[in-house]
């Protein structure tokens, strides 16, 4: 109980600290592609696995002008937080 307690309120601080970053172009990490006119509402997802968490899930939206990839959702084997 004490670790899904603590393992929630990393999860937390993480999503916080994800969602104050800005646009996700700056993130490391990020989509591989560039968000063009072309891929304006399309969402690109990039796993990554974490020994100690499993697998987590990053989805991004392609946002309209000024354009760029913005930070959407974020999941791992139990949740979504959504931003």
């Amino acid at each position: 109980m004490k670790s899904s307690i603590l393992y929630g309120a990393a999860l937390a601080l993480f999503a916080v600290t994800l969602g104050s970053a800005g646009e996700a172009s700056a993130l490391p990490g990020g989509p591989p592609i560039a968000c063009t006119e072309a891929l304006y509402g399309e969402f690109y997802t990039v796993e990554r696995y974490r020994p100690l968490t499993g697998w987590i899930y990053y989805t991004y939206l392609c946002e309209g002008p000024p354009g760029g990839w913005s930070l959407y959702m974020v999941c791992d084997e139990s949740h979504c937080v959504l931003y």
